[in-house]
């Protein structure tokens, strides 16, 4: 006869499942297991080795385990439903088998299933006006590094953050996709580094492609139950952010994130179904080049006194980086002897090249 009885230490409920952890007695080799949804139960006999299914048949007492390990699956259960458990340590086996039928109950509650209210709004007024060319901070940034150009909040519950279900709302990634009033061509070349945070912590250091901002963690985010996140996202610029030919002075950043681009953990409030995409506002977020000097496009060649020097000379206004200044509207004298023009002419609006 066993001489102290087994106990539970831990339940873990599910919607329709739960995991029992249990601790062993003393002077058994085994643990019985049953299961009730009342406060009825029948103890087991001795001299009686009974079989087990830990798949619940849906009412009634039940013995789900009987084994010599510490821990049962139960399946079959009814979600949000109270269940009742009794485990007795036992020794020997078939007819020599012997209980220690003094237990105490213990209950739990299996969980509601899931909501899908979830979602997630901008923060307006949220991005920056310009991003200066010469803000180049490197991976990883600290939350006073890089301009903040975009904050959104990630909602449990939707807009009163009240959901019918105790989850969280637990985010495995978020993708942001540009919007279509981007103008910046390839990502991947303007930005030298961006960060999300949640309040002041730094939780992820995007992956970028061209056209894609990809924030990955395991999980990212945990917003707790009936809860809200605020999250900001800050970046920096490549010192050379133009090497495509896409990416000009005064070209905007537009970020957009659908629902689809919200990936989800196990166990977490699904999202609202009719959750739409939110975007960054437009003709924010600019890129800003302000010319420090001036730079040779076409060097002067040899000419002869009087001579027409052609190819012409052309100046570029650019920053300490060598981007390009389109907005730069100052007029250039350029003195030497011979024939040349001498006045500075801007070709057209979408850059600044001056030509002798």
């Amino acid at each position: 006869m066993p001489t102290s009885q087994a106990s539970i230490s831990l339940v873990s409920p599910g919607i329709t499942s739960a995991v029992v952890n249990f601790l062993s007695g003393t002077g058994g080799n085994a643990r019985l297991l049953i299961l009730s949804d009342s406060l009825l139960f029948n103890d087991p006999i001795d001299t009686t080795d009974p079989s087990a299914n830990n798949n619940y048949s849906g009412s009634g007492a039940q013995i789900v385990y009987n084994s010599n390990g510490n821990s049962a699956t139960l399946l079959g259960l009814t979600s949000n439903k109270k269940y009742y458990l009794k485990i007795f340590e036992a020794n020997c086996s078939g007819n020599q088998r012997r209980y220690l039928t003094t237990p105490s109950i213990d209950s739990f509650m299996t969980n509601l299933p899931s909501s899908s209210e979830s979602d997630f709004i901008q923060v307006d007024a949220s991005e920056a006006s310009v991003i200066s060319s010469l803000e180049n901070s490197i991976t990883p940034l600290a939350m006073n590094q890089g301009v903040k150009v975009w904050s959104f909040s990630i909602r449990d519950g939707g807009s009163d953050t009240l959901d019918s279900d105790t989850f969280p709302t637990i985010i495995s990634s978020l993708t942001l996709a540009q919007s279509l009033g981007n103008a910046v061509n390839d990502w991947s070349d303007a930005i030298q580094s961006v960060a999300l945070f949640y309040d002041s912590t730094r939780i992820a250091t995007g992956v970028l492609s061209a056209n894609q901002i990809v924030f990955t963690g395991s999980p990212l985010l945990y917003v707790h139950d009936d809860s809200f996140a605020n999250l900001t996202m800050r970046l920096s610029l490549q010192p050379s952010l133009n090497n495509t030919g896409g990416n000009l002075d005064r070209d905007d950043f537009g970020f957009s994130l659908s629902a689809a681009n919200m990936l989800l953990a196990p166990g977490s409030s699904q999202k609202s179904p009719g959750l739409t995409a939110i975007v960054s506002a437009n003709d924010s977020n600019k890129i800003d080049i302000i010319a420090t000097k001036l730079k040779f496009v076409q060097m002067p060649t040899t000419t002869g006194k009087n001579n027409i020097m052609n190819p012409a000379i052309t100046v570029e206004a650019v920053d300490a980086n060598n981007n390009r200044d389109r907005d730069f509207n100052t007029n250039i004298k350029l003195s030497s002897t011979g024939t040349m023009k001498v006045n500075a002419l801007c070709f057209n609006s979408s850059e600044w090249i001056g030509e002798f």
